[in-house]
């Protein structure tokens, strides 16, 4: 991986990380990624940035299935259920940065995953160091 392509990563995560500041992030282990609890005020803030920075996003299986990093991700989470989204960077490129919506049953609360992917073990462990430095987790 390219330490441009690395950078411009981390300016997305820090991005929505910056736009969400007072969201208590964690690490979700299994997934790999971090995620925080978000009302509606959070999400519509949050949403506005992913369409500007996630050019891809997927709002059902049939539209998951097409793409298969979306795919597999979609399937670490027990997949994409009705009201879920999945925003992607870039699915053609060897890395890049994901977001799952998973809106909670009250109407008013939602979790955020967040995280990253790439082609290369290392890279993929140079991303996932990054993504827990930018979101304090240690």
């Amino acid at each position: 991986m390219r330490a441009s392509d690395r950078y411009e990563i981390e300016i997305v995560l820090s991005d929505i990380r910056d736009c969400l500041s007072h969201v208590q992030w964690s690490w979700d282990e299994n997934r790999q990624s971090v995620s925080a609890r978000l009302g509606q005020a959070d999400w519509k803030q949050a949403e506005k940035r992913f369409r500007r920075v996630f050019p891809l996003a997927c709002r059902s299986g049939r539209q998951v299935s097409r793409i298969p990093l979306a795919e597999s991700i979609v399937r670490l989470h027990g997949g994409l259920r009705e009201g879920q989204k999945i925003w992607i960077s870039d699915p053609g490129r060897s890395s890049g940065a994901w977001a799952l919506w998973a809106p909670w049953a009250d109407g008013e609360n939602s979790t955020l995953f967040l995280g990253v992917w790439s082609s290369e073990d290392d890279d993929d462990r140079m991303l996932r160091a990054s993504i827990r430095r930018i979101f304090g987790i240690h």
